[in-house]
């Protein structure tokens, strides 16, 4: 049975480079090269130093061309070039654990990265990943790709992008970075100015704040207050980007933030957290009254730094409930993408049902005094498979209210709701995440390895078992496979999401056509490096590459303990 809880799974991912010849690794892109320009590599030699070590030699790279370097030898420091526009929002993506894990978990290293200013302003530090606090107090999370997903640019010019090792006492290895830019719908800039405090401190100066993202500046200590007006029932979300981003324009600290939702009086606290993303605050409420609302933003620890608020919000309906619906012969219906509520009291049970298919990637969010206004109590919420009595698996379950699972089996499925200690109305929101094609019996080896196409769910349904898959690369383009599969791992960003109820650890390998394995990765790493990044921490496993030629590969997929059953199951996406 899901019982509510308040402590999130945490989530390791892992990642696998692809390493044949010149075949190397990226961390973005989709299958083909969704648009991507092809790679380029740096102008030094792999494992020199000495080309593009300085800004003034630093090596010029295109807006969205991903570039490959090599960090091997210990204090080498390579710098990259590029031209930036005012007010755009851009990404540095780093693949360099995932690029290559062996090296870097060899090494017992992970990269640092920073952003720096143009010429113009001395090329002052703007943005940094510090894993073991250089220059700050440190990265607090585990040894992995640190990349930055925010920024916005300040003024149109040059800027320059480093990468070296975090220990430079110490070898690293390959990585790709990429600085693309992002669209952000509907960018506001907060209206006190950047660097100050006291304009928007109080609920009587709240600034309003429209669905889209909010670009702020938080001063150590300060506080900055939004506000937000709804004309019914409507569930809302805002989200933090500032932990993520490390410590801005050379302050010693990471923004580890903390945010407050408060009623239309602009202090009767309705909901707050602390941390969602990595140390990045997120809420998801549903309001039922009209009204004007506020949100404060302050902190755990402070730092001055910019951040980005992004707000969403949805006034959908939710139809009610036809009693009786007290057992699965008069289940009420709910399909992907619906939402139903109920009213619930003690004695009473509440079902529903909905068709779901093999491979399917489910969440459901529930709808309770933790995160309803005038909710008067939780209730207690369980996914059955199409017996109607059989709790399926499930990851999740956090602060959010949301149960993640992969169905495996098609049919009829069965939600229970039971009452906490008294008269209650909930909601139930029901998503399909993702869908996929399921495997046969017999993909277990290259000669009988099934097309991945876009999706493929599977299972290691025994001890020992591997399942194979094919799929092909174009000549220097970028293509991306990531897994969803685990329940929960050692570390992670993506609390609310991440687990899906199974319990495979992947162990991924790469194999050329004669079978032999050109690369691989793992859950277990002899020094903790992982293969998580800060950009798209979700998936359990990602894999990103181009190779010089064009031609098949394929994936073989193992649980890295050596289990196997029927719960050790997984979804792959080829993007």
């Amino acid at each position: 049975m899901i019982t509510p809880q308040s402590l999130p799974y945490i989530r390791r991912t892992l990642a696998v480079p692809l390493l044949l010849g010149s075949l190397l690794a990226a961390c973005g892109g989709g299958g083909g090269g969704g648009g991507i320009p092809a790679v380029v590599s740096e102008s030094e030699a792999p494992g020199a130093t000495g080309g593009n070590d300085t800004t003034a030699t630093a090596d010029t790279v295109a807006l969205g061309t991903p570039i490959s370097g090599d960090i091997s030898t210990a204090a080498d420091i390579d710098y990259f070039k590029v031209n930036l526009t005012a007010g755009s929002v851009i990404e540095l993506e780093l693949c360099a654990t995932r690029n290559k894990q062996s090296d870097w978990d060899a090494a017992n290293n992970v990269p640092r990265l920073t952003l720096w200013d143009t010429d113009a302003n001395a090329n002052a530090k703007l943005q940094e990943q510090d894993f073991s606090g250089h220059t700050s107090d440190a990265w607090s999370w585990g040894k992995e790709d640190l990349d930055i997903p925010r920024f916005l640019v300040p003024a149109t010019g040059t800027y320059f992008v480093s990468v070296t090792q975090d220990d430079t006492t110490l070898a690293g290895g390959p990585y790709v970075l990429r600085v693309h830019t992002v669209n952000v719908p509907n960018l506001q800039q907060e209206a006190e100015a950047s660097g100050t405090d006291g304009a928007n401190d109080t609920p009587a100066t709240a600034e309003t704040i429209n669905p889209g993202t909010m670009h702020g500046y938080h001063v150590s200590g300060g506080f900055d207050y939004y506000k937000f007006t709804v004309s019914g029932p409507t569930t809302i979300g805002f989200e933090m980007t500032a932990y993520r981003n490390g410590p801005n324009r050379g302050d010693p600290n990471y923004y580890d933030t903390y945010i407050y939702l408060y009623d239309t009086d602009g202090t009767t606290e309705l909901v707050h957290n602390d941390d969602t993303y990595f140390y990045d605050s997120a809420i998801q409420y549903r309001l039922t009254t009209a009204g004007t609302y506020y949100l404060k933003v302050r902190e755990f620890s402070g730092a001055n730094s910019e951040y980005f608020l992004t707000y969403t919000r949805s006034t959908a309906g939710i139809p009610s409930e036809s009693e009786p619906n007290d057992d699965t012969a008069h289940a009420d219906s709910i399909s992907y993408g619906g939402r139903i509520g109920g009213t619930i009291d003690v004695g009473e049970v509440d079902f529903y049902r909905f068709q779901g298919t093999k491979g399917d990637m489910v969440r459901l969010q529930r709808f309770d005094n933790g995160n309803t206004q005038g909710a008067a109590d939780v209730v207690a919420v369980t996914m059955l498979a199409t017996d109607g009595t059989t709790p399926l698996l499930t990851g999740g379950d956090g602060n959010f209210q949301t149960f993640t699972t992969i169905l495996q089996e098609s049919g009829t499925f069965y939600i229970k709701v039971e009452p906490g200690v008294g008269l209650t109305d909930y909601a139930l929101e029901l998503t399909r995440f993702k869908s996929a094609a399921y495997e046969s019996a017999s993909n277990d080896s290259i000669a009988t390895a099934e097309p991945l196409g876009t999706r493929r769910a599977g299972a290691i349904e025994t001890v020992g078992d591997v399942d194979v898959y094919s799929f092909h690369m174009s000549a220097n383009r970028l293509s991306s496979i990531v897994c969803y599969a685990s329940d929960s791992t050692t570390d992670g960003g993506d609390f609310e999401y991440s687990g899906h109820g199974s319990d495979c650890e992947p162990l991924i390998e790469i194999l050329d056509g004669n079978g032999t394995v050109v690369s691989s990765s793992t859950t277990t790493p002899v020094n903790s490096i992982f293969t998580e990044s800060v950009t798209d921490p979700l998936p359990t496993c990602a894999i990103c590459g181009f190779s010089a030629v064009s031609g098949t590969f394929y994936l073989r997929i193992s649980d890295a303990s050596g289990g196997g059953g029927p719960s050790f199951y997984y979804v792959l996406e080829k993007r």
